[in-house]
């Protein structure tokens, strides 16, 4: 039978009441697949026993609907066969998701995080004969601090880090489809089409706007987390609490102040945010295509290493940079530039990589826990707007 004609078959099925939607169905990787059918035709898929998406040799109906998609979760309207536009609840509710996630994996993360500032900022600007080694390790550094400064002292800042994370990974994790559906949309007239060069592009661009809206508050992260009473590294900056620390910049500097470093952070996190999200669900594919995984907290978990890695690599040279910018008073570094290159000339060049173990210690947990905690949440967040919003709210956002 030709797709034509099962399609004729099943749509006069449908009519009489006799095509039976099944509940069982494979996930293809950054999609979701309801076995919902509408009365419009064009809105269905046939899965073959020649596709790799078919279930045990027998044909399925199915809709297609992206998972981080604006589209992703619409229902069919009985009459005529279209999907109700739920856009704005969804993207609402990948910003919760990818907001809640961030900070539960910030949780888990934050004290590699401070031994990462601490080893980037210790021997700075000093020759390689004169470097200090007060932390050398991820776990030497957790061990030296907690012993020395407490529990308080390795989660120093952790309160900034919490609105940096729901700032920077709620707009990442918000805007990317959006704006990778808008851009296909634009370029394709297919808002499905999947392009790395725009995958790439709407990466980068959602995590600039992350990066520039909760510079602020990684600035002064940063500071509380390199402040030591007993093994100081860097320039120390002696501030109660965040807000104390906000206030006190804002009253010395000004706005401009606040946005010190903002150049490297946007660089940083553009860089990260690129790959972040299409080398996930790269990854996602390659190991359903290649090795038979199925979607779940496995596939997810093994995705989100993937990812995690290639971000710790691609980041980790402009994020030393930031550190240092960042950490200053401005009286060291003109710029991003100016930093590399008196870095690069006086420490050598792996002084950009200082910190990479500490630094992947705390990127591999936290890229899983974010990217796992967000298709998590995501589903949970659907499911509760499926019970609570009135099918109004869901035609009329």
């Amino acid at each position: 039978m030709t797709t034509d004609s099962a399609l004729q078959t099943a749509s006069a099925s449908l009519a009489m009441g006799q095509l039976k939607q099944r509940p069982h169905f494979r996930q293809d990787p950054g999609y979701r697949f309801r076995p919902l059918l509408s009365a419009n035709p064009a809105n269905w898929q046939l899965r073959t026993p020649g596709s790799a998406m078919a279930i045990h040799g027998r044909r399925r109906w199915t809709r297609k609907i992206p998972i981080f998609s604006s589209a992703r979760g619409a229902y069919c309207d009985p009459q005529t066969g279209n999907p109700r536009d739920g856009a704005a609840n969804h993207r609402n509710s990948a910003f919760i998701a990818g907001g809640i996630a961030a900070c539960g994996a910030v949780t888990a993360t934050h004290p590699f995080e401070t031994v990462k500032i601490r080893m980037q900022l210790q021997g700075e600007l000093k020759d390689k004969g004169h470097q200090p080694h007060q932390y050398r390790g991820p776990l030497q550094g957790v061990s030296v601090i907690v012993r020395n400064e407490g529990v308080r002292g390795i989660y120093r800042g952790i309160g900034c880090a919490y609105v940096y994370q729901v700032l920077l990974n709620g707009c990442r994790l918000g805007f990317y489809e959006p704006m990778r559906h808008g851009l296909a949309s634009l370029i394709y007239n297919d808002g499905s089409k999947q392009s790395l060069g725009i995958n790439m592009f709407c990466g980068a661009g959602s995590g600039i706007m992350g990066a520039a809206a909760g510079s602020p508050f990684f600035l002064v992260k940063t500071r509380l987390q390199s402040f030591s009473p007993f093994l100081p590294v860097g320039t120390q900056h002696k501030y109660r609490n965040a807000w104390n620390g906000l206030s006190s910049i804002y009253h010395n500097e000004g706005v401009r102040g606040l946005y010190r470093g903002v150049g490297a952070a946007m660089i940083r996190t553009g860089f990260g945010s690129s790959v972040q999200l299409p080398t996930y669900f790269f990854a996602k594919r390659r190991l359903v295509r290649h090795l038979g995984m199925e979607e779940g907290l496995p596939l997810h978990l093994a995705s989100s290493t993937v990812s995690g890695f290639v971000v710790c690599c691609v980041m980790h040279p402009p994020d030393t940079i930031m550190s240092r910018l960042y950490n200053q008073n401005g009286n060291l570094y003109k710029g991003v530039f100016d930093c590399l290159s008196k870095t690069v000339r006086t420490e050598g060049l792996f002084a950009i990589y200082k910190g990479f173990l500490p630094h992947l210690a705390r990127i591999l947990p936290h890229t899983i826990l974010t990217l796992t905690l967000a298709e998590q949440t995501n589903k949970l967040i659907r499911k509760l707007e499926d019970r609570i919003l009135p099918t109004a709210a869901l035609q009329n956002p």
